[in-house]
């Protein structure tokens, strides 16, 4: 019985140990990947919002692709810094973004086609608001591995923005303001977290 209550909070400060060593993996530094996603997709929203706003060309919004040479650096930079031991934890944490990332891609590609085919430029609106659901499931699942109430509750609360903007644009009534929208929301649920997650390491550290 002695060696099965041992066996089970050796059990668990393991775990314990392999969360902190995921957390301590996911931040990198003080400009973590969330942080880092969230400021890049914020200025360049702002900086569509503004454009688009000064000229009234809608296709100042394909600008939005940038999000993908933004990608590309990213997976540079984490590669770059690979070197810590990775835990099974990491892993699961790895696979729900890669597998959010194929939506990343595939979402924007797919609705263009469908708005050049369909002549229904409607389709790009519906982008901002399911790159939004996945970037909150994404936090909240990492959040819920992690054991963060933090970064679970904030992007829950964040998909209210995301269900606002597809009712919206279900009714064909979308306009040009609710990008600001989309990118208080998206600094919010990615920005807020990596700081959290940030504050975390370093106590940790202490």
């Amino acid at each position: 019985m002695e060696k099965q209550k041992l066996s089970a909070e050796a059990s668990l400060e393991l775990i314990s140990q392999m969360i902190n060593q995921s957390k301590h993996n996911l931040n990198r530094g003080s400009f973590n990947s969330w942080i880092g996603w969230g400021v890049f997709t914020t200025v360049l929203g702002l900086i569509i919002y503004g454009v688009v706003s000064a000229t009234g060309v809608y296709q100042w919004y394909y600008l939005w692709f940038l999000e993908f040479v933004y990608a590309i650096y990213d997976c540079k930079r984490n590669e770059r810094q690979t070197g810590d031991v990775k835990t099974h934890i990491d892993n699961a944490i790895e696979g729900i973004w890669q597998a959010l990332g194929w939506l990343y891609i595939l979402t924007p590609v797919a609705l263009t086609f469908a708005a050049i085919y369909l002549r229904h430029y409607y389709a790009f609106n519906m982008i901002m608001p399911l790159v939004l659901i996945y970037t909150i499931v994404g936090v909240a699942f990492t959040g819920v591995i992690l054991r963060e109430k933090w970064i679970i509750a904030i992007p829950i609360v964040g998909a209210l923005s995301p269900l606002y903007m597809i009712a919206v644009v279900s009714s064909q009534r979308f306009e040009h303001w609710q990008m600001l929208l989309f990118v208080v929301t998206f600094f919010v649920v990615m920005v807020v977290p990596g700081m959290i997650l940030n504050y975390r390491c370093k106590r940790l550290n202490k």
